[in-house]
């Protein structure tokens, strides 16, 4: 019998039910793939299920190692620094999990929050549109998304950035540094984590303005007319980066490294947890429970101490 066959009745059960979840998991995902862009799918055959916990991700984590992975979500009370709600997710990042993490914390309490300091993993469009749903305000830097890459143009230089084109709402055009308009093309549809989507607006310049233009060959990348690309919602972006980059944001965001984070590095640094001891996303939420409740536990203990001992 191979050796990695376990040697128990009950552990080469385990092993095959482990195995039939990862076929099923492996089948979905390769049908989520080839919903894809052809630009964006993977090749089939590099699609892979990590047999030792097959609902969980395949990424390397913070040390570089391959393995399956689960995010770990913490809101933290910034003057107490207690653990108010916590969630765990089978999911390598942090996106469709505000609105969750809200709505748990406001049940729990009973109250509703006004305000919540996030980083930037948690201030996508739909993180904003969650918050503004429910009233919350959200101190968080926006995700990179939306904002365009460099790519090189025809002259081997940076293109002109996206950025330096200006965009007119009431027409649904783009003006770019030239003073030529690019007209509403067609959308994208986009699919986003947990199902949900966005729309991807494809704005195009006329040809035959791109090929007499003498910006030309910075502008262009290839031998078409030049295309720029807008998400639905995208002002909601452009204003949370204006909000964020006031003082007072500023000075309420940094409130967030001395709570937040202050219970990773405890969790990571003091309690040695740095890595789950058991398998599947149940006992990964257990793990997660027992420590946030051993995390609450001693917080509580040291503020009544601190309070009898001013």
């Amino acid at each position: 019998m191979p050796k990695w066959v376990p040697p128990t009745p009950n552990g080469r059960l385990d092993l095959a039910e482990r195995m039939t979840t990862a076929a099923e998991v492996l089948a979905e995902r390769i049908c989520q793939n080839a919903a894809k862009r052809s630009g964006k799918r993977k090749d089939p055959e590099k699609i892979q299920v990590s047999l030792t916990d097959p609902i969980a991700p395949l990424r390397r984590d913070k040390f570089k190692v391959y393995r399956p992975l689960y995010s770990i979500q913490y809101l933290v009370d910034p003057v107490s620094h207690l653990i108010v709600s916590y969630g765990c997710e089978a999911s390598p990042a942090e996106s469709g999990t505000l609105a969750p993490m809200i709505d748990k914390t406001q049940k729990i309490t009973g109250v509703r929050l006004k305000t919540v300091l996030a980083d930037g993993g948690y201030c996508s469009i739909l993180d904003l549109h969650d918050a503004q749903e429910r009233n919350v305000e959200l101190i968080a830097p926006p995700s990179a998304s939306g904002t365009s890459r460099r790519s090189k143009s025809l002259s081997g230089e940076d293109q002109i950035p996206r950025e330096e084109f200006t965009f007119d709402a009431p027409a649904n055009s783009y003006t770019c540094p030239a003073g030529k308009r690019l007209a509403y093309k067609d959308r994208e549809k986009m699919v986003r984590q947990g199902g949900r989507h966005l729309y991807h607006f494809r704005y195009q310049c006329d040809a035959s303005h791109c090929q007499t233009c003498p910006m030309r060959s910075r502008c262009l990348g290839g031998n078409g007319p030049r295309m720029i690309k807008r998400m639905k919602g995208e002002e909601l972006l452009e204003v949370q980066r204006l909000k964020i980059s006031q003082d007072d944001a500023k000075e309420l965001y940094r409130l967030r490294g001395q709570s937040v984070e202050r219970s990773f590095g405890d969790g990571k640094g003091n309690r040695g947890v740095d890595r789950f001891h058991g398998r599947g996303l149940a006992r990964a939420r257990t793990e997660t429970g027992l420590l946030t409740l051993a995390q609450y536990l001693l917080r509580r203990d040291n503020l009544q101490q601190n309070a009898a001992n001013p």
